[in-house]
């Protein structure tokens, strides 16, 4: 029960460093938003996460965010979630466009997460925040 316990608390601080995030402006011009639906970039992201590449996962960010997504973190993610077994994708649980904000449920062998997703103006993930139970 305690690992259990310790394990949910390490995976909300990680997540809780994924959310966070502020937005930064920028002369460059603003790279291309991922392809798809947000369920479609959620599912991509949380699949990289899962697999444990980090690179994969920190394309769909926006700036501000990629630059604070660490290789170990996104690691130990993956290891937390590979302790609920195979991925089976996600099902939506809300979604509300207007504020480009929308709640998944990730589905696996032997148990669930939560995703919540919040996109930029840009269609770019601001934020990501994975909640074990």
């Amino acid at each position: 029960m305690g690992n259990v316990l310790t394990r949910f608390a390490c995976a909300a601080v990680v997540a809780a460093v994924l959310a966070a995030g502020c937005s930064r402006h920028s002369a460059a011009p603003a790279p291309a938003p991922p392809a798809g639906t947000p369920s479609q970039v959620v599912d991509r992201v949380t699949h990289a996460i899962y697999d444990d590449r980090a690179d994969d996962a920190r394309a769909a960010f926006d700036d501000a965010l990629k630059s604070q997504i660490q290789d170990y973190q996104v690691r130990f993610l993956s290891q937390s979630m590979h302790g609920y077994g195979a991925y089976d994708g996600l099902k939506s649980v809300s979604a509300d466009p207007d504020r480009a904000r929308y709640v998944y449920r990730a589905v696996f062998a032997h148990g669930k997460m939560q995703v919540e997703a919040r996109f930029d103006g840009t269609g770019r993930l601001a934020a990501y925040r994975l909640i074990p139970g």
